[in-house]
């Protein structure tokens, strides 16, 4: 969706619909909190080695891929030493988004990476009901409050927009921040939450008839799905609409908007794939396939706007061959070394924090 969404001009879309789809980054987020949510009910481990897994999933291949961006940008490197300590979101939303207009989300992540392991804490002491409803009820309160400080200082904000200056508005600046995008990674903590509840479901009940499916999944996913492209919709026209405090107020909407949409979405997917029917002669392919696509998914993501600076007048199936092919290289030789050294590494320090516990 990030691609079509930054390549739809090459690619000769000029209709808004495809224009939404940079809220694929907020289906990220949900899919992420899905991902973690194993975290919150298993825990982190040892804090360093999880940190140190963290960090080299993310850096080192952000890193390299950081200096290709200034190398090719006219910045050159003059914004190079904010991103590199993943502080270019503490700016402005130009700043953010000077080399690569993904490079945003990064901090963002890395800074729900810090909070698992203190929901993991709470939920060893308290109710996972209790803690899950207190992160969206936390999500919620910080959407309501940044929208209506940001709409409260939207004089500001335009001036701002027309002086190309810093933005005055923090409001709106922590609405690209973690605490403006919490509730997108809570609904995907709740989507793991209901995944793992109906596997302790009995097998006979509430199922479709069709490939044993259950009826709450296909339904959620089909009104989920609906919800989802009837956002995109809403999205596109909000974007035809001139510039306006009321246009700023929906669009800080969306994101969450959308990310609720999807969460049945990813629900459903995760379930049916663990599912017995996948088992047989094509389940090697398909996990062949879905690993190869996801080892791939975060090199795309970051440089899929790299290719059109250095080549802008090539086709924009050049641009999307050369960020695959490049991807591919950048994760054999930069990000999978890193995380199998984090790896090894956090499994050192596991077997020695072991012995010396058994010493003490």
């Amino acid at each position: 969706m990030v691609m079509i969404a930054h390549y739809r001009a090459a690619l000769g879309l000029s209709d808004p619909f495809t224009g939404s789809f940079w809220l694929g980054v907020d289906l990220f987020f949900v899919v992420s909190g899905y991902v973690f949510g194993r975290h919150l009910d298993e825990g982190v481990g040892p804090l360093p080695a999880y940190a140190l897994r963290r960090l080299a999933r993310i850096l080192p291949l952000y890193w390299v891929v950081l200096v290709l961006y200034a190398s090719a940008s006219p910045l050159g490197f003059t914004a190079f030493v904010p991103h590199a300590l993943m502080l270019h979101t503490a700016g402005s939303l130009a700043l953010a988004q000077s080399y690569n207009a993904a490079f945003w989300s990064l901090p963002v992540e890395l800074c729900f990476y810090g909070t698992v392991p203190l929901l993991a804490a709470l939920m060893q002491k308290r109710s996972k009901r209790l803690v899950l409803g207190l992160a969206l009820a936390v999500g919620v309160g910080l959407q309501a409050l940044i929208s209506w400080q940001a709409l409260a200082g939207w004089p500001s904000l335009a001036a701002d927009a027309a002086n190309h200056a810093p933005d005055a508005n923090r409001w709106l600046w922590l609405h690209f921040q973690l605490p403006g995008r919490w509730l997108e990674f809570v609904f995907g903590f709740l989507a793991y939450a209901w995944v793992k509840r109906q596997q302790g479901v009995a097998p006979g009940a509430s199922r479709c008839l069709v490939m044993g499916l259950k009826l709450r999944f296909v339904l959620g996913f089909a009104l989920g799905l609906t919800a989802a492209l009837g956002c995109l919709a809403w999205a596109a026209r909000i974007a035809q609409v001139p510039e306006s405090a009321w246009k700023m107020l929906w669009l800080m909407q969306l994101p969450w908007l959308f990310a609720l949409c999807v969460m049945p979405v990813v629900a459903a997917l995760a379930y049916w794939a663990q599912m017995s029917f996948w088992r047989g002669a094509r389940t090697k392919r398909l996990t062949a396939l879905a690993t190869f696509a996801g080892a791939l998914s975060y090199g795309l993501y970051l440089l899929h706007n790299l290719p059109p600076l250095w080549l802008p007048r090539a086709g924009v199936w050049v641009h999307a061959g050369l960020s695959l092919a490049m991807a591919w290289l950048l994760h054999r030789v930069v990000e999978a070394p890193a995380l199998s050294w984090a790896r090894s590494k956090g499994a050192r320090g596991n077997k020695s924090t072991a012995h010396h516990r058994e010493g003490s």
